[in-house]
């Protein structure tokens, strides 16, 4: 009766998802310091995008393969949502790595067959923006 609701539990699981992902996030750039050293702005932008990109979908890959685990409906209106991102209410652009935001959109829609709050998405994105920037102040601290 007093159980947490959908939103709620969602949105733990997804920040939980940020930060368990955020040392391999660190390690991948420590890994490619030199490189990012060495190489030009461009160069390095695209690399740093390149890693931002790679946490963003191990996030969305963490939440989104327990539902592959506990729930087929789940996991195939999830299925749904990736081919035909509009349904969930949302146009999602999967080229730059799923956001914190995205991923709660997703998974919301194909729970609950409704349009997530957009205030949750972006409170999400600025969460997870903020966990990133934790690691590059972490690495810049420590060099």
């Amino acid at each position: 009766m007093f159980g947490l609701s959908t939103k709620e539990v969602l949105t733990k699981a997804i920040i939980n998802a940020c930060h368990n992902c955020k040392t391999t996030y660190k390690s991948t750039i420590l890994e490619n310091m030199d490189k990012l050293n060495d190489c030009d702005e461009e160069s390095a932008n695209g690399l740093l995008t390149s890693i931002r990109r790679e946490y963003l979908n191990e996030v969305a890959d963490s939440v989104i393969n327990t539902f592959r685990v506990s729930s087929p409906n789940i996991s195939s209106r999830i299925q749904l949502v990736f081919m035909s991102p509009q349904v969930c209410g949302y146009d999602i652009k999967f080229d730059n790595g799923i956001m914190a935001g995205s991923v709660f959109a997703i998974c919301y829609y194909a729970i609950k067959n409704k349009i997530a709050p957009a205030n949750i998405c972006i409170r999400l994105n600025h969460i997870q923006n903020d966990i990133m920037d934790e690691v590059l102040q972490e690495i810049e601290s420590k060099q």
